[in-house]
């Protein structure tokens, strides 16, 4: 048991450092990973044949799709690398399955709790460092890295193991939904994760932040619940607010360099006839790509798949996902939660979207069963 608790924090730890670096790129994500999913399939005891032909038979499908986009897209060696390295992805963390649905629920709880507060520890530091003694701490330059995305007009914008604050600010939010919908309730390592997506800074962050509290407060409705959301909502907005009019102002005056690019792919989805139809397909970014394959796939999880394969087809997707998270055998608030998020932390970019989705899909089976239990009894 205690083997699996350290294999599960090792793979957190692999998926949700995501730093420009080498060490991390190729280091933990091309090596180090592998083995810890070879030791945690020796663990599982079972090979996942069922799910591992459901991934090769995706992984064909997305093989056609990108043979087809390949006729049209400029940039078609950036194509390929990345289906490459969707599949491959796709594969491995489909080996996982059996191993996380070994480990009891209790033991989840415990390993995600303990990796929030250690994953937040790293951020405080930055935040503090910068603020208080007027020292940058840049993980991914300690480490022999590019630079992270942590500085701008505003000041330090911590973003922790991460290359840039929206992105920590995704994997912290989907850890904690992670552990509400185990749970079902916030507790004091909730409000820590919570308070460190502010820290951030991350526009982003806050939002997802009021949108979660509004979620897990007023879904069963108190006056004490409604009073705490407020309060507490306002409280935000007001420690927050000069560097919430400053980023709007930044929006309205086109310096936002962020969301500009995000408008130039929406622009180009709906001018382009085959990048309307098909998509861009799973290309990333590179110096041989326009600037504006940097927002590619920032769009949430249902603006990413119309991106990807298309409005007709990404349209079909996204009304398929949602309707299998409302078809869900859990309570509404956690369904909402689920969907809130896929705003973020989506494919192609974060491995720990793949690790997200595993997790994802044993917590619900497992939570699912003592929810139709208890509604039987």
């Amino acid at each position: 048991m205690i083997i699996n608790n350290i294999l599960l924090m090792a793979l957190l730890a692999v998926c949700t450092i995501d730093l420009p670096s080498f060490i991390v790129v190729y280091g933990l994500q091309l090596y180090i990973l592998p083995c810890i999913v070879l030791m945690c399939l020796i663990r599982g005891g079972v090979f996942p044949l069922k799910f591992f032909f459901v991934a090769s038979f995706l992984s064909l499908i997305i093989i056609i799709i990108t043979v087809i986009q390949e006729t049209y897209t400029p940039y078609p060696d950036l194509l390929w690398s990345y289906t490459a390295r969707l599949i491959y992805w796709i594969m491995v963390f489909t080996l996982l399955i059996p191993f996380i649905q070994k480990i009891p629920l209790i033991d989840l709880i415990k390993i995600i709790r303990r990796w929030i507060l250690l994953y937040s520890t790293f951020l405080f530091i930055q935040f503090i460092a910068f603020y208080l003694f007027h020292i940058i701490v840049d993980y991914s330059l300690i480490i022999g890295g590019q630079e992270s995305r942590i500085l701008n007009e505003v000041g330090l914008r911590a973003s922790g193991l991460t290359a840039e604050p929206s992105i920590y600010s995704g994997i912290m939010i989907s850890l904690l939904i992670l552990l509400y919908l185990m749970t079902g309730k916030n507790n004091i390592i909730t409000y820590i994760g919570l308070i460190s997506i502010l820290c951030t800074l991350s526009t982003l962050g806050i939002f997802l932040v009021i949108i979660y509290l509004a979620i897990t407060n007023l879904y069963r409705i108190k006056i004490s619940r409604i009073v705490f959301f407020i309060s507490l909502s306002i409280a935000i907005i007001f420690i927050l607010w000069d560097f919430i009019l400053k980023r709007i102002e930044l929006f309205l005056q086109g310096g936002d360099v962020s969301n500009n690019i995000k408008i130039m792919v929406i622009d180009n989805l709906f001018n382009n006839e085959s990048l309307f139809l098909l998509g861009y397909g799973l290309v990333g970014y590179s110096d041989k790509a326009p600037p504006y394959y940097q927002a590619l796939y920032d769009l949430t999880l249902f603006g990413n798949l119309c991106v990807i394969f298309g409005i007709p087809i990404g349209l079909m997707l996204s009304i398929t996902v949602f309707l299998f998270t409302l078809n869900m055998r859990i309570c509404f608030e956690k369904k909402i939660l689920i969907i809130l998020s896929f705003i973020k932390i989506t494919i192609p970019n974060y491995i720990f979207f793949y690790f997200f989705l595993v997790l994802l899909y044993v917590i619900t089976n497992k939570i699912s069963v003592r929810y139709h239990n208890r509604r039987e009894v």
